[in-house]
């Protein structure tokens, strides 16, 4: 009778900061997924002036792509797929754009609370572990 070992990749478990940083791109898409669709199509008309001009349309549907995005590439952040965590960058910088437009534009402060978070996510998917992990893959 042979033995035969298997050995497994050194980096088989999900590194916590890649792993912090899926979570909180996926909470960050669905917040933006859900904000997208509430502020443009639900909210009161006495709470909000809802959408009327393409200006206005056209951010609630930067707001949905971004979410779905956010989804999207949340749930395959720790695959094999380098390609993903370049892309979550973007999507990151595209989203900061986005809080800068309003806050600029519309005058929301509580976008500088979405620029941070995208910032703590940023960090963490630059961290050596994080690149090590997906480039080991």
């Amino acid at each position: 009778m042979s033995t035969n070992t298997i050995s497994l990749p050194s980096h088989s478990r999900v590194p916590a900061v890649l792993r912090a940083a899926q979570v909180l791109l996926l909470l960050l898409g669905a917040v933006t997924t859900f904000g997208a669709i509430y502020f443009c199509f639900f909210v009161p008309a006495d709470v909000l002036d809802r959408p009327d001009s393409v200006s206005d349309w056209l951010v609630g549907a930067w707001a949905l792509t971004i979410g779905l995005s956010a989804l999207y590439l949340g749930a395959r952040l720790t695959g094999p797929d380098t390609r993903i965590r370049r892309a979550a960058r973007w999507l990151l910088a595209i989203h900061i754009v986005f809080g800068i437009v309003k806050l600029t534009v519309y005058s929301e402060q509580e976008a500088l609370t979405f620029v941070a978070v995208d910032a703590v996510v940023l960090g963490l998917l630059s961290t050596r572990a994080a690149r090590g992990y997906l480039l080991a893959k």
